[in-house]
């Protein structure tokens, strides 16, 4: 019976100790992104570009913040929180992927453009809007066969 109690107090002195080694809560702010807009291709509404928000340039090892898919009217929405720390450092890069001016249908070739997100924003709704209306897609061509390439443009 003695070990028995002896393993209870030890559990209840390890359960004590945990809860005054837990970590304090961060002070970082999340920072809730709304970013939309609509991608068209000669001048109509594109179906199907995907757009990413990276923090830097996309890698490997770089994955997409959040991605989504143009609508078939063109219109994208991409939500997100990023802690004010990241933001604060300025390195977001809105990553266009489309098809739009594709000559070979059968072709899977896919054309890739960035725009840097500077401080055109404004606040909305406690969320820190930008608004890139309209990005004519077939104006931007820059091939690419993997991810890698984006890293040069």
């Amino acid at each position: 019976m003695s070990k028995d109690l002896l393993f209870i107090v030890f559990l209840i002195v390890s359960f004590v100790e945990q809860l005054t080694l837990a970590r304090p809560p961060s002070s970082d702010v999340q920072v809730p992104y709304l970013i939309i807009g609509n991608t068209t291709c000669h001048n109509k509404g594109y179906l199907g570009a995907t757009v990413a928000l990276y923090d830097g340039d996309p890698s490997m090892l770089n994955l997409p913040i959040v991605s989504t898919t143009s609508t078939s009217n063109g219109s994208f929405c991409l939500q997100t929180k990023i802690p004010h720390s990241e933001q604060k450092k300025g390195n977001f890069k809105l990553i266009f992927q489309h098809s739009c001016g594709q000559t070979n249908a059968y072709s899977s070739d896919k054309f890739v453009f960035s725009i840097p997100l500077k401080n055109n924003s404004k606040m909305s709704g406690g969320k820190l809007l930008y608004n890139l209306t309209n990005i004519e897609l077939s104006q931007h061509k820059y091939r690419c066969f993997s991810t890698e390439c984006m890293m040069r443009q």
